[in-house]
């Protein structure tokens, strides 16, 4: 208010200095009023705490987009009004705080490229719109899974035929939602690209998270390192079966507190090249075949 009232008038030649506004974290401050105040200087106009900025997503946007502003902590509190996909760009690429999305926004549409998408919902989880990712290069990993993340919506993929490659983790976050794509004009679910599973040697990697990589697409699965697959007979054999769309032969495994079966132990021993623990109680059930 204060730097408001001392910038109100006309000053002749204009003014030139630095604004700093010490307000105090989490008090709200108007878009508009903020740029009108940044207009008023050729200097910086510098938030030195992380106030919260609140308007509409395009009066935000025009804020962040001023080169004069500084603001990179402060919150985002966006009202009911339309927000495009540039509007998040801009005002994500300027500010490490939260941004705060009207529940009559959640549900907005959102289409642009991966690069886009994935500046544009840094931070955002809430979100219940679609998107579409298209144009552009095609999706990393990295994007996807924050795509996945920002919305509980559909998402439809260009590429979706896109290898991928990371952690077990990591690969089930980034196809964790409802993926789709279009074949000669008809809307399909799922993926199709294969999938590179990156753990480093020795690491353990539950049998029932690769089935759900493995599920997640039609692509080949590969087990690119020597990880330790952990789980009961009937979750490894699933998980590895030679047959299906998925290439274990590097992995180790290690079955858990069940008895397996004659077949299981089978479809284990031709599936993996690495060594098999068996729990020592487990070792001497009989095998009939």
């Amino acid at each position: 208010d204060n730097l408001v009232e001392a910038m109100s008038g006309i000053i002749v030649g204009g003014y030139k200095g630095k604004l700093t506004i010490d307000n105090k974290s989490g008090t709200r401050l108007a878009a508009n009023s903020l740029k009108t105040l940044a207009d008023k200087t050729a200097g910086d106009l510098v938030a030195k705490e992380s106030i919260i900025i609140e308007g509409k997503a395009s009066d935000v946007a025009i804020l962040f987009n001023d080169v004069s502003f500084k603001g990179a902590t402060a919150g985002v509190d966006l009202d009911n009004a339309t927000i495009t996909l540039q509007n998040l760009v801009d005002i994500n690429n300027k500010t490490d705080g939260n941004i705060a999305i009207n529940a009559a926004q959640l549900g907005t549409s959102f289409e642009g490229t991966a690069a886009d998408l994935f500046a544009a919902t840094n931070g955002i989880t809430n979100l219940t719109g679609s998107i579409s990712v298209k144009g552009g290069p095609s999706h990393s990993l990295e994007q996807l899974i924050r795509i996945n993340t920002a919305t509980s919506g559909d998402i439809t993929l260009e590429y979706p035929a896109q290898t991928l490659s990371g952690s077990a983790d990591d690969l089930k976050k980034a196809l964790s939602g409802t993926l789709k794509y279009t074949d000669k004009g008809v809307l399909k679910t799922g993926y199709l690209g294969n999938l590179n599973i990156t753990n480093a040697k020795g690491t353990s990697v539950n049998a029932t998270d690769i089935t759900t990589i493995k599920d997640s697409s039609t692509g080949l699965v590969t087990v690119v390192n020597e990880i330790d697959i952990l789980g009961t007979s009937t979750d490894v054999s699933a998980a590895v079966k030679i047959g299906g769309n998925i290439n274990a032969a590097k992995a180790n495994v290690s079955l858990s507190d069940k008895a397996h079966t004659l077949d299981e132990l089978k479809d284990i021993n031709e599936s993996v090249d690495g060594s098999i623990t068996i729990l020592a109680k487990h070792r001497g059930v009989a095998l009939t075949g």
